[in-house]
């Protein structure tokens, strides 16, 4: 059989009101023709429903209110602080920053701001962020996008330019914040290593003034030269002690006292006036001898040698005495000096411990001053790209474009509610016969 002739068939089993088992059993195919038959004969029905739909639509978006969309632009710039050092704007960066506008806190700030949680509006900080703003990232740029839709225009573009100031100030605080937190940080070890500096410090200046190195090193000094001059003060006494027993074997050897013997005949004087006083001419004189003593000017000499000897001997063993037993610059460890070289070990590790806590505190310091500009140079900057500006057209509603849409959804709807209807009809009346 022809398809012709069985969509014929099937046209006349539907004039006829026959049920579909009557139709060709072995065509399983789908026949538009059919459906459009079915649609053909409600028409008026699928029409009227369609007009009414169009009129009601179009009279309700003829009363609604008038939406208006304003739009206000944000740019996210690298900073310009430190430019060779700032990272470069990424996509995760922006979308951060679009983030921060769906904060809670920034919708209830503009809500309560400007009214928007009274009558009319009466929106809470949700609803404002779901139904009433909506922000988008222009592609490949930089750029976020706030629409702001109310019925009123002026309103609508001061709410866009107030979440955007207010998206600026939260980017800024949240900066700063970031730098004060930062600086926080360092300035605990800032006084840490301003309190370990004044430690260390007064600790140096202490030991200074209480070791007194300096005057130390100098009796160091005084005594190694004085220890020094120790082997020449011995062999002055040795020889000083030598030349003292020379003198006293010298003077053992001499007499004090020196007698001296003379006859009359060995004085032409004496002999003259001896031969003068005797008359007689007498020569029993001449063998007479006069003895004379003095004191022996050789004996004198050599002991006022010994006893200047003597003295020095006894200045120079006094010396050594001093030297030797006082100051013990003879023997293998001079106290002042290990005193010295503690001291001069003490000195080194309090002047090491100073330095090392002026580095510090140089550096700590130097970190510190330079906390905020670094913060600020790897933070991008949120910036007002445009700010909104009360539009003129409204974005909805639009009665000729809903009206349309209102007519091809109702047109399908009508359509597929009298097939359904038809294909509830046509399975029924094969019950409906077989009970007749």
């Amino acid at each position: 059989m022809s398809q012709g002739t069985i969509a014929h068939q099937r046209t006349e089993n539907k004039v006829l009101g026959r049920p579909h088992h009557f139709d060709d059993e072995r065509d399983d195919g789908i026949d538009l023709g059919e459906y459009l038959l079915v649609l053909w004969h409600r028409r008026l029905l699928i029409v009227g429903v369609v007009a009414a739909c169009c009129i009601v639509t179009f009279i309700v978006n003829l009363r609604m209110q008038p939406t208006y969309e304003a739009t206000a632009q944000l740019v996210i710039n690298q900073s310009k602080l430190g430019e060779q050092n700032a990272p470069q704007v990424t996509a995760g960066m922006v979308a951060s920053y679009k983030a921060l506008l769906d904060n809670h806190s920034l919708a209830d700030r503009v809500v309560k701001e400007f009214g928007l949680d009274k009558p009319p509006y009466k929106l809470t900080p949700l609803e404002f962020q779901n139904d009433i703003v909506s922000s988008d990232i222009v592609r490949d740029t930089n750029v976020i996008v706030i629409r702001v839709r109310l019925p009123d225009r002026q309103l609508a573009a001061r709410v866009a330019n107030g979440l955007t100031r207010y998206a600026v100030e939260l980017a800024q605080r949240l900066s700063q914040g970031e730098a004060v937190r930062a600086s926080d940080i360092i300035k605990v070890q800032l006084d840490q290593s301003k309190t370990r500096l004044d430690s260390s410090q007064k600790a140096l200046e202490e030991f200074k003034r209480t070791a007194q190195v300096e005057l130390l090193k100098k009796d160091v000094e005084a005594i190694l030269g004085q220890r020094k001059d120790l082997l020449g003060l011995l062999v002055d006494i040795q020889e000083e002690r030598g030349r003292l027993a020379a003198a006293e074997a010298q003077l053992a050897q001499k007499q004090k006292i020196d007698t001296m013997k003379r006859s009359l005949d060995t004085e032409p004087a004496m002999l003259e006036a001896a031969r003068a006083g005797s008359s007689t001419g007498d020569t029993k004189l001449l063998p007479l001898e006069m003895k004379s003593e003095s004191v022996n000017p050789v004996y004198v000499q050599l002991e006022q040698r010994v006893a200047n000897s003597r003295t020095n001997l006894a200045a120079l063993e006094k010396r050594r005495d001093e030297v030797v037993n006082v100051r013990k610059l003879d023997s293998g460890q001079l106290s002042k000096l290990s005193e010295l070289y503690d001291k001069e070990a003490e000195l080194a590790r309090h002047e090491t411990e100073f330095e090392l806590a002026k580095k510090v505190y140089v550096d700590v310091a130097t970190m510190y001053e330079q906390s905020r500009l670094q913060v600020a140079s790897r933070a991008a900057q949120l910036q007002v790209l445009d700010e909104a500006i009360a539009p003129d057209v409204p974005i909805g509603p639009k009665p000729l474009r809903n009206t349309l849409i209102a007519l091809i959804v109702a047109l399908i709807a009508a359509s597929l509610a009298v097939l359904l209807m038809d294909f509830i009809a046509t399975s029924r009346r094969p019950d409906l016969d077989a009970a007749r």
